[in-house]
This record gives structure tokens, C-alpha cells and sequence, in this order.
């Protein structure tokens, strides 16, 4: 990816698990100049400490056109693990028709019938959210899907599918979305491929337990940086994306976190972390059900 000139707006984090300022430790050697890759000294916890401002990453480093840059520099630098990769995800998306997202959100849902909104946070297009909700819809379940997109362009995408299901896409950030939802009025919450890319992963997590209706469900899938394969490719690791991607989550650090912002349980099966993975999912439930209906 094209690295920027210092001189265009950027934010200094704290470490988004503990608040530390490492501003005075070494960087890691993961960086990228000027992307400041940073493991806290506090918690160990790997982040960049000075990524783009918000209105940076509407524009300049929107995912539709970040993901292009990668691709090309992937396959110029290493065009059969670019090759092999490629097929890997046909396979993945045509062949075997994984639905992995779909299936964690069916399960977190269980017998009962829910009523609320269905959230999917950088939702790009809105193709998975137009999908899965057409679905849930159709097993009984009143959700109205809401999409949360950053992007223009994809929000605008998103948009219209939504429109034809009652529901809407909010061009926004991600915190100032869930905040403008009433509390208690989210049935489940999809955040696939979006953690990792948020500045504010604490607050928008407390933002969305704040919105979501007692038993509820937050899908969240995120690269996985305790990977075998991350130790294996150093520098080269597909995780590794500059400056978007601002959060590396372990297992580990992300159940830290969710626990922090309120949630009462984090589920991860050991297929759902499994250290030959790039990715993991994970599974968020806000408590406080009781006996109180979900579609109370």
C-alpha cells in the first residue's frame, strides 16, 4: 500500500485494551513508515498508534479501495501464495459455500422468535445483510436490517437493498450509528472483517451492548493474530494491512475486551480460534434476558 507523507491528519491512540500510552516505546517491527505498529507495554496487546482520522478512511483509505492496492502489491511480490490464496477463497465462497457468519448468526438466535433491528457494521455492499435477514424473515423472526458503512459509496449500495426490506443503511462511523439507535432495540449484531479496521473499538462496543436487547448476539469475526501462519510469514502476513487495519486481536485480548464493555459471555469454539486460521470468530451476548421474551 502507498505509505503517506506525515503531514496529512493522523491520531495518537492510547492502547485500545488497557489506556496505556506507549508513545515512548519501540515500535514493532511489523511497521510500516510512517503506520507505527505498536505491542503495549502494559498488556501486550498489538495496535497502530497512529492511524488515519476518521475522514481519512471515508475516503482516502475506503476498503473498495484499499483492497485493490493490497491485492496488486500481494501478487507482485509473491504471485503463487497470491495464486494459491485466490484459489483458497473460490473454494471457500463457490465450492463449498461457507456460510460461517449465516450459521453463528442462526445459532446465536436459538428457538426463540425475535423482533428488533439486525445490524451489520461495515456492512460494504449490503449483500450479506439483504441475505440473512430475507432468511431470518422467512423463519419467523421480525428484524428490519440496518446497515452501518462508513464508505459513500457503499452505504449508497447498501441503501437500496435495505430500503426494499423496511430497513435502511446509515452512512456514518460506527459509534455515532449505534448511538443513534434507542436502547434495547437490537436483536443481533453482525460485525464481520469491520473490528479490526475501529479506532474506537471500546466505545463502539459499549455503544452496541447499549442497543442491544437483553440475550442478544454480536457476531464478530477478526483476523487472528495469534495465528501459526502470522509467525510463519512475519512482514508478509495477509493480517498485516496499512493503515486500515489499526486492532490485532488474540482470542485472548478480544474476550478482554468484549468482557469490559459489558458483555456477559464471549463463546469461541476451538474451531472458531484455531491457530491454523488467519481469522476468528467469535460470539458476543449481552445478559440481563430473565424471563422477558426477545420480542418483548
Amino acid at each position: 500500500m502507498d505509505t503517506e507523507t506525515s503531514d496529512q491528519p493522523t491520531i495518537h491512540r492510547l492502547c485500545p485494551l488497557c489506556h496505556h500510552d506507549n508513545a515512548n516505546s519501540e515500535a514493532s517491527p511489523w511497521s510500516q513508515p510512517p503506520w507505527i505498529l505498536k505491542e503495549c507495554s502494559a498488556c501486550a496487546f498489538t495496535y497502530l498508534e497512529n492511524p488515519p482520522a476518521y475522514e481519512r478512511l471515508k475516503d482516502e483509505f475506503a476498503w473498495e479501495k484499499t483492497s485493490k492496492k493490497v491485492t496488486i502489491k500481494r501478487q507482485a511480490a509473491a504471485p503463487v501464495r497470491a495464486a494459491v490464496s485466490r484459489q483458497a477463497k473460490h473454494l471457500k465462497r463457490h465450492v463449498l459455500k461457507r456460510r460461517k457468519i449465516r450459521d453463528l448468526v442462526i445459532k446465536s438466535l436459538g428457538s426463540s422468535i425475535w423482533s428488533g433491528h439486525f445490524v451489520d457494521v461495515g456492512c460494504g455492499t449490503g449483500s450479506a445483510l439483504q441475505s440473512i435477514s430475507v432468511e431470518l424473515c422467512e423463519a419467523g423472526h421480525k428484524v428490519t436490517p440496518i446497515g452501518i458503512e462508513i464508505s459513500k459509496e457503499l452505504a449508497a449500495s447498501a441503501d437500496s437493498k435495505c430500503r426494499k426490506l423496511k430497513g435502511r443503511c446509515l452512512h456514518s462511523d460506527s459509534l455515532s450509528g449505534f448511538q443513534s439507535l434507542p436502547p434495547d432495540s437490537v436483536a443481533c449484531v453482525i460485525m464481520s472483517s469491520y473490528l479490526e479496521h475501529e479506532i474506537q473499538p471500546r466505545e463502539v462496543l459499549e455503544a452496541a451492548c447499549a442497543a442491544m436487547k437483553p440475550g442478544a448476539a454480536c457476531i464478530v469475526k477478526v483476523p487472528n493474530y495469534a495465528c501459526i501462519n502470522r509467525r510463519f510469514t512475519g512482514a508478509n502476513w495477509c493480517g498485516f494491512r496499512y493503515p486500515d487495519h489499526v486492532n490485532y486481536f488474540t482470542p485472548q485480548s478480544l474476550q478482554q475486551l468484549a468482557l469490559q464493555c459489558g458483555f456477559a459471555e464471549v463463546r469461541q469454539r476451538w474451531v472458531d480460534r484455531l491457530p491454523s486460521s488467519d481469522n476468528m470468530y467469535a460470539v458476543l451476548f449481552k445478559g440481563g434476558l430473565g424471563k422477558s421474551s426477545p420480542s418483548e
